[in-house]
């Protein structure tokens, strides 16, 4: 009979080989496979993709994780998205390598890297595997986050990457053939929709930290106004105000909760100078405009023949065009939350340009660079304005600290709708004349164009787009014109004012397709000649020539409508993405009513179906909104508009069928965020024209006498 004792003196040797290595070394880490900066592989199997680029409800998070994952073979169950620091391997080279997200480029340059990313980790773990069952990797295939083998056998991504990470990654690994995508230009969830849909998704303004302050300031109330004195006695007795400060763009007021600041703040009484702005008005800007669109300007590109003097000169057909200042109000109004911890600055924000913003405040508080840390929160929007280039709200945070040295709370600051309309940073107000020849058989021979306005680019971060005195954003989407003209030139005369502007959804096409469409069309119906074929004639590129086909089919271009109805046309080229537009309008009584838009669009490549069409649609709706209602107006250096009750946008009754094509392509992706918006006023307005006989040259279309 073997007793107890003798099992366990013959077994004994057998005791240790079995035991437990988490037992043996209790706190040995979990593997954890990190190849680069862009993907980490946790040992549960989770897939965390790295995003430098900002999420502000475009689906840049979905779109570049599809990317990664489409590389790495891994399910879309598994994946999940985490905001970058920033770092150096964010930085958006079409920005010399700032990290901001602008100018529909997230996909553009991150296209490559991203898949790299993904095959990086593909190859490093098929590797693993090889070696564990001594085959050459050649042999293995991988399938939704598993390395599978010629037999059968199959190892999951997470019982390799403890082996997969002692190897250096490769730096050139094999990319997958489009025609083997499994996951790009299908449509997976979209990684944020569950977060938004149930209201859990955290935006910046929900940021709330314990024993916090909340701070808003007192903007000057013009454009140019100096600050003389202030008195805080009456807000400083507000039951929870804390601290009343100056600091450079204002008055600070500090207090325990969001109603005690804005009260405490209205209780402020501020003295300001207000002389520098009286002058200040839409129209005395516009008739300095005018007289500047007479003169010779910078030359942006040159032409055979002189530019114009005169307004209507003999023989030549002119308009002179009108785009307005506009607000770019998202959702979500501006805010941030920074506090002192420790050696730090922490700065959380909802942020299109987080390398400025870190700099910006690293300047202010005399800090390196290093020592201020960025946390990225999701947005409610951002159409440029949180891609601010000297990051003006955040500056005023930093402007707070610096004031109150000793103060280590953080502080929470907040703007308010009326802050954003009243303290400027709005899309420029640019206007445009126009002269054109034609010759005898109705064919365009000269283009001569002058743009006047402000620079957005001037003495901030980005002024390496302003050369020889001309803002590459002035004159986007102009200068490279896609119709066959042999005498072409283009001026520019940048003013200076003291409104601040920046730029907005679409950059400078955003005013220039409207004033090169609109004339384009003025010339058809000068030339007798029917709109679609006048641009078919002059067009010089396919991609361009395509979607205006394309277009025109979806919409029915050609065909008749009910009485009382017309359509127009426009299109462009915006960055490498190729954009048409058709709008169908009706006119019952006095009230016009925008019924369709056809889209068609050519981005290369679709990484995501439902994301593009949503682009589209966001934009068209976007660009609709500030074509009928959009319109900031001055009187003594004060907007006139306060809010959305002064200040409109589109509503949804007032919203047409919006109807979006693409062109099937295997070229690389281009952007898609934007460029929807340029073409909707002047196809709108070419309608508009064809039904009513009345040329609209100046925006909004709800400030010329039209009932929408």
């Amino acid at each position: 009979m073997l007793t107890r004792r003798a099992f366990l003196q013959a077994a004994g040797s057998l005791i240790i080989p079995i035991a437990l290595p988490a037992l043996a070394v209790p706190n040995a880490p979990a593997p954890v496979l990190n190849p680069n900066s862009f993907l980490e592989i946790s040992a549960d199997g989770a897939v965390t993709v790295i995003v430098g680029q900002a999420e502000m409800g475009q689906g840049v998070f979905t779109a570049l994780a599809a990317v990664l994952t489409e590389e790495l073979d891994a399910p879309w169950a598994s994946v999940q998205v985490r905001s970058s620091h920033p770092e150096a391997q964010f930085g958006n080279p079409f920005f010399n390598g700032l990290q901001i997200t602008a100018a529909s480029t997230s996909v553009v340059v991150f296209f490559e890297p991203y898949r790299k990313a993904g095959a990086q980790a593909r190859e490093m773990l098929v590797r693993a595997a090889a070696e564990k069952w001594g085959l050459k990797p050649a042999l293995l295939k991988t399938h939704q986050g598993q390395v599978l083998a010629p037999d059968g056998r199959t190892l999951a991504y997470r019982e390799l990457l403890g082996d997969a990470a002692r190897y250096t990654p490769p730096e050139h690994p094999k990319l997958k053939k489009i025609a083997d995508f499994a996951l790009i230009g299908t449509s997976p969830l979209r990684l944020d929709v569950i977060a938004k849909s149930s209201g859990k998704q955290r935006y910046g303004i929900d940021v709330q930290e314990t024993e916090g302050l909340v701070a808003v300031v007192a903007h000057a109330p013009s454009f140019g106004a100096l600050l003389i004195s202030f008195d805080a006695a009456q807000a400083q007795a507000v039951p929870g105000c804390h601290t009343v400060v100056q600091i450079p763009s204002g008055v600070a007021v500090l207090a325990t909760h969001t109603w005690a600041a804005l009260q405490a703040r209205k209780a402020l009484s501020v003295v300001w100078d207000e002389r520098p702005g009286a002058e200040l008005s839409t129209e005395k800007i516009l008739d300095n405009y005018r007289a500047l669109a007479l003169t010779p300007g910078s030359t942006a590109k040159a032409g055979l023949s002189p530019v114009p003097t005169s307004a209507e000169p003999k023989g030549q057909l002119s308009a002179e065009y009108i785009a307005p200042y506009l607000a770019h109000l998202p959702m979500e109004p501006l805010n941030c939350v920074i506090q002192r911890q420790a050696q730090r600055v922490v700065l959380t924000v909802g942020t299109q340009f987080q390398s400025q913003d870190q700099q910006v405040v690293a300047n202010i508080l005399g800090v390196a660079r290093t020592a201020v840390e960025v946390r990225v929160t999701a947005m409610g929007g951002g159409f440029g304005r949180r891609a601010n280039p000297k990051s003006d709200w955040i500056a005023e945070a930093a402007e707070i600290l610096k004031a109150l040295p000793a103060l280590t709370a953080p502080v929470k600051l907040l703007w308010t709708r009326e802050d954003e309309i009243a303290a400027g940073y709005y899309r420029p107000m640019v206007l445009s004349r126009i002269w054109a020849k034609t010759g005898a058989d109705n064919q365009l021979t000269t283009w001569h164009q002058r743009i006047v306005g402000q620079s957005a680019c001037d003495d901030s971060a980005l002024d390496f787009l302003v050369q020889k005195g001309i803002d590459l954003t002035t004159v986007d989407g102009v200068t490279t014109l896609k119709y066959a003209i042999p005498d072409f030139s283009v001026d520019v005369h940048q003013t200076r004012l003291p409104i601040p502007v920046q730029w907005m959804r679409s950059v400078g096409h955003s005013h220039n397709v409207f004033f090169v469409e609109s004339f384009i069309d003025e010339l058809a119906h000068a030339a007798a000649t029917e709109p679609l074929a006048y641009r078919r004639a002059l067009l010089t590129d396919p991609r361009l020539a395509a979607v205006l086909e394309l277009a025109a089919e979806k919409a029915g271009w050609g065909t008749p409508l009910p009485a009382g109805m017309a359509r127009g046309l426009s299109a462009h080229e915006y960055y490498g993405s190729y954009v048409a537009i058709v709008a169908e309008v009706e006119k019952t009584g006095a009230t016009v009513k925008i019924r369709r838009l056809v889209c068609a669009a050519d981005c290369g490549l679709v990484v995501n179906p439902d994301g593009a069409a949503a682009q589209i649609q966001g934009a068209l709706v976007y660009g609709l909104s500030s074509a009928l209602y959009g319109g900031i107006t001055l009187e003594r250096g004060r907007a006139l508009q306060t809010n959305f009750d002064t200040y409109p946008v589109l509503r949804m009754a007032n919203c047409p069928s919006i109807e979006s094509f693409f062109v099937n392509s295997s070229l690389a992706p281009t952007g898609l965020g934007e460029c929807g918006v340029p073409s909707v006023a002047p196809a709108i307005c070419n309608a508009l024209f064809a039904l009513t006989g009345q040329r609209i040259r100046r925006l909004p279309l709800a400030q010329q006498g039209i009932s929408i």
